[in-house]
Protein backbone atom coordinates (compact mmCIF):
# COMPACT_ATOMS: atom_id res chain seq x y z
CA UNK A 1 0.00 0.00 0.00
CA UNK A 2 2.65 2.29 1.35
CA UNK A 3 4.64 2.29 -2.34
CA UNK A 4 1.80 2.49 -4.36
CA UNK A 5 1.00 5.44 -2.45
CA UNK A 6 4.46 6.95 -2.94
CA UNK A 7 3.73 6.65 -6.63
CA UNK A 8 5.48 3.22 -7.77
CA UNK A 9 3.65 1.32 -10.66
CA UNK A 10 1.79 -2.51 -10.21
CA UNK A 11 3.94 -3.66 -12.71
CA UNK A 12 7.11 -3.25 -10.42
CA UNK A 13 5.31 -4.11 -7.42
CA UNK A 14 4.22 -7.82 -9.32
CA UNK A 15 8.23 -8.62 -8.89
CA UNK A 16 9.09 -7.53 -6.14
CA UNK A 17 10.46 -10.33 -3.75
CA UNK A 18 9.31 -9.83 0.10
CA UNK A 19 10.75 -11.14 2.35
CA UNK A 20 13.43 -12.17 0.13
CA UNK A 21 15.55 -15.43 0.62
CA UNK A 22 14.66 -19.31 0.39
CA UNK A 23 13.32 -20.78 3.32
CA UNK A 24 15.96 -22.51 4.71
CA UNK A 25 15.74 -21.80 8.34
CA UNK A 26 18.23 -19.50 8.35
CA UNK A 27 19.95 -18.11 11.79
CA UNK A 28 22.95 -16.06 11.37
CA UNK A 29 24.03 -13.54 9.14
CA UNK A 30 25.67 -15.83 6.85
CA UNK A 31 22.95 -18.30 6.39
CA UNK A 32 20.52 -15.19 5.53
CA UNK A 33 23.18 -13.98 3.15
CA UNK A 34 22.90 -17.58 1.52
CA UNK A 35 19.26 -17.77 1.24
CA UNK A 36 18.92 -14.13 -0.11
CA UNK A 37 21.91 -15.00 -2.99
CA UNK A 38 19.72 -18.58 -2.98
CA UNK A 39 16.27 -17.02 -4.24
CA UNK A 40 18.40 -14.27 -6.11
CA UNK A 41 20.26 -17.22 -8.34
CA UNK A 42 16.40 -18.94 -8.92
CA UNK A 43 14.94 -15.97 -10.29
CA UNK A 44 17.86 -15.18 -12.77
CA UNK A 45 17.86 -18.62 -13.55
CA UNK A 46 14.29 -19.23 -13.51
CA UNK A 47 13.25 -16.53 -15.84
CA UNK A 48 15.79 -17.14 -19.01
CA UNK A 49 16.53 -20.82 -18.84
CA UNK A 50 13.90 -23.95 -19.35
CA UNK A 51 15.48 -26.88 -18.09
CA UNK A 52 19.16 -25.58 -18.89
CA UNK A 53 17.88 -24.15 -21.73
CA UNK A 54 17.49 -20.81 -23.22
CA UNK A 55 13.56 -20.78 -24.59
CA UNK A 56 14.85 -20.13 -28.33
CA UNK A 57 17.02 -23.44 -28.18
CA UNK A 58 14.14 -25.40 -26.09
CA UNK A 59 11.66 -24.69 -28.85
CA UNK A 60 14.09 -26.20 -31.90
CA UNK A 61 15.13 -29.31 -29.66
CA UNK A 62 11.26 -30.17 -28.56
CA UNK A 63 9.90 -29.62 -31.96
CA UNK A 64 7.70 -32.21 -33.56
CA UNK A 65 9.66 -31.08 -36.71
CA UNK A 66 11.75 -33.65 -38.13
CA UNK A 67 15.26 -31.64 -38.06
CA UNK A 68 18.99 -32.34 -39.46
CA UNK A 69 22.17 -33.21 -36.79
CA UNK A 70 23.25 -29.78 -35.35
CA UNK A 71 25.83 -29.12 -32.86
CA UNK A 72 25.07 -28.10 -29.31
CA UNK A 73 27.89 -25.93 -27.76
CA UNK A 74 27.91 -25.65 -24.46
CA UNK A 75 30.61 -23.64 -22.12
CA UNK A 76 31.74 -25.54 -19.02
CA UNK A 77 33.82 -23.46 -18.02
CA UNK A 78 35.25 -20.16 -18.01
CA UNK A 79 38.46 -17.99 -16.46
CA UNK A 80 38.84 -14.37 -16.64
CA UNK A 81 36.73 -11.85 -18.03
CA UNK A 82 35.10 -14.23 -21.05
CA UNK A 83 31.63 -12.58 -22.25
CA UNK A 84 29.44 -15.85 -21.09
CA UNK A 85 28.94 -17.83 -18.26
CA UNK A 86 29.52 -21.76 -17.66
CA UNK A 87 25.95 -23.13 -18.91
CA UNK A 88 25.48 -21.04 -21.89
CA UNK A 89 24.28 -22.80 -24.83
CA UNK A 90 24.58 -22.11 -28.78
CA UNK A 91 22.67 -24.46 -30.93
CA UNK A 92 24.95 -24.71 -34.82
CA UNK A 93 22.76 -25.95 -37.41
CA UNK A 94 23.65 -27.99 -40.43
CA UNK A 95 22.78 -25.04 -42.92
CA UNK A 96 24.81 -22.87 -40.70
CA UNK A 97 22.69 -20.88 -38.92
CA UNK A 98 22.52 -21.01 -35.13
CA UNK A 99 19.75 -20.40 -32.06
CA UNK A 100 21.76 -18.54 -29.12
CA UNK A 101 25.26 -17.35 -28.52
CA UNK A 102 27.82 -18.36 -26.66
CA UNK A 103 29.39 -15.08 -26.71
CA UNK A 104 29.93 -13.58 -30.70
CA UNK A 105 33.13 -12.30 -32.27
CA UNK A 106 36.10 -14.64 -33.27
CA UNK A 107 35.49 -16.71 -30.60
CA UNK A 108 32.11 -17.88 -31.75
CA UNK A 109 33.26 -18.29 -35.09
CA UNK A 110 35.70 -20.62 -34.49
CA UNK A 111 33.89 -22.82 -32.11
CA UNK A 112 31.24 -22.91 -34.94
CA UNK A 113 33.73 -23.76 -37.87
CA UNK A 114 34.80 -26.78 -35.57
CA UNK A 115 31.18 -27.49 -35.26
CA UNK A 116 30.68 -27.84 -38.86
CA UNK A 117 33.75 -30.23 -39.20
CA UNK A 118 31.78 -32.31 -36.66
CA UNK A 119 28.96 -32.12 -38.56
CA UNK A 120 30.58 -32.93 -42.06
CA UNK A 121 33.01 -35.70 -40.56
CA UNK A 122 30.42 -37.94 -38.33
CA UNK A 123 32.77 -39.77 -36.85
CA UNK A 124 33.28 -38.21 -33.47
CA UNK A 125 30.34 -36.96 -31.91
CA UNK A 126 31.44 -34.81 -28.83
CA UNK A 127 34.52 -32.85 -28.37
CA UNK A 128 36.09 -30.25 -26.03
CA UNK A 129 37.71 -27.26 -27.27
CA UNK A 130 39.55 -24.33 -25.79
CA UNK A 131 39.20 -20.80 -26.85
CA UNK A 132 42.21 -18.28 -25.39
CA UNK A 133 41.15 -14.62 -25.80
CA UNK A 134 43.72 -13.37 -23.80
CA UNK A 135 47.39 -12.28 -25.69
CA UNK A 136 48.64 -10.70 -28.84
CA UNK A 137 46.69 -12.61 -31.54
CA UNK A 138 43.50 -12.24 -29.35
CA UNK A 139 43.71 -8.40 -28.93
CA UNK A 140 44.93 -8.70 -32.72
CA UNK A 141 41.61 -9.99 -33.46
CA UNK A 142 39.56 -7.64 -31.43
CA UNK A 143 38.68 -9.82 -28.35
CA UNK A 144 39.19 -7.43 -25.40
CA UNK A 145 37.60 -10.18 -23.26
CA UNK A 146 40.96 -11.48 -22.20
CA UNK A 147 39.19 -14.77 -20.72
CA UNK A 148 39.38 -18.11 -21.62
CA UNK A 149 36.37 -20.78 -22.32
CA UNK A 150 36.03 -24.28 -22.40
CA UNK A 151 33.43 -25.54 -24.44
CA UNK A 152 31.68 -28.73 -25.03
CA UNK A 153 30.60 -29.83 -28.44
CA UNK A 154 27.98 -32.53 -28.97
CA UNK A 155 25.85 -33.68 -32.18
CA UNK A 156 22.09 -34.14 -31.58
Amino acid sequence: GQLLEEGYGTEGLENLHAPIGLPVFAVTPNEIAVSIMAEVIQVKNGEKLLGGYEKEIAAWLFSKKEKKPAVLATIIARKGSAPRMPGTKMLILQDGGTIGTIGGGCMEAEVMAKARHMLADKTVRTKTCFVDMTGRDAEEEGMVCGGTLEIFLEIL
